[in-house]
């Protein structure tokens, strides 16, 4: 796999890549994605369906930038046109649920992410747990005091009417609700399902009751969920300290040294999960088996 940075200031379109592939001798596909952070997402997900000689190109240059934007923008100025060769990776953000930006996303060359963003994937609540074993090479973890995916769904829950009012109506207080609530989201107590009316519209696009957590920002989802992870972790730790107590000094000492070089970084472990039981990634999968019946002659 290559990956190079940005747009090219010339106008790039499909042809111009498979000349680049008869001239190289071997079949190039690029894929802009919006920045270096997504490669590997993109990367597993094409190399899973079998999609190969990959070059991928991140187009945030300064770090912040909206390269999504610059991606957009390019398409629109017809500097980057989409094709077989020429494919675009990107966040839906909230488009997926709002229909906004259609005209690109009808492109069976323009790929997204379908909930919120990348991160909606790595910081999925029900991998929470395992990802923090892991990372401390530990196990039995008592899952009564770490509910966390009833404590997401629970909250899913009180904050699904709200969340509707935003994405139907644009009420920007029904979000400020929203993410006030996420950052007061405490996995020790789980809160009484309300009642409220299913959105039959969204739940055909995979939004229910219960995963609010994959369509809302992605990145307030991350600081949340890193703040569980580094709670857990520091619980797990704790937990080993004790049973390596009662020792000889010498014996806990050097017990408590090979513990310490086993750990690794809870969030480093949620990014290397398997993330094909998130339900929206099957929409991803669809559209990936659609390019390849589009492209089957180049692939």
């Amino acid at each position: 796999m290559i990956v190079q940075k940005g747009i090219p200031k010339q106008r790039i379109d499909t042809g111009r890549i498979e000349a680049k592939s008869f001239l190289a001798g071997k079949r190039i596909i690029e894929v802009y994605v919006e920045s270096q952070e997504d490669v590997t997402f993109w990367r597993r997900l094409f190399n899973f369906k079998n999609i190969k000689s990959i070059d991928v190109k991140p187009v945030r240059r300064i770090r912040g930038s909206n390269g999504k934007g610059e991606i957009l923008k390019s398409i629109l100025d017809g500097d980057l046109i989409p094709g077989r060769s020429l494919l675009i990776a990107i966040d839906s953000d909230y488009d997926f649920l709002k229909c906004t930006n259609l005209n690109f996303y009808n492109s069976p060359y323009i790929f997204q992410t379908y909930a919120y963003s990348i991160e909606s994937y790595y910081f999925y609540p029900e991998h929470v747990l395992e990802a923090c074993l892991n990372a401390t090479n530990t196990s039995n973890i008592p899952t009564e005091m770490f509910r966390i995916t009833e404590a997401f769904e629970s909250w899913s829950a009180k904050n699904y009417a709200n969340f509707i009012s935003f994405i139907k109506d644009g009420n920007r207080d029904c979000s400020d609700a929203v993410y006030d609530s996420l950052s007061k989201l405490d996995i020790s107590t789980l809160e009484k399902m309300p009642e409220f009316e299913i959105c039959d519209e969204l739940r055909a696009k995979g939004l229910n009751s219960l995963n609010l957590y994959l369509f809302i920002n992605g990145h307030k989802l991350e600081e949340k969920v890193k703040q569980i992870t580094k709670n857990v972790t520091a619980w797990l730790i704790n937990r080993e300290h004790r049973t390596i107590k009662g020792k000889t000094e010498e014996a806990t000492k050097n017990l408590r040294k090979q513990f310490m070089n086993s750990l690794n970084c809870p969030n480093q472990e949620l990014r290397a999960s398997d993330l094909s039981d998130v339900s929206l990634m099957q929409f991803i999968y669809k559209d990936l088996e659609q390019y390849k019946d589009l492209a089957k002659d180049i692939l």
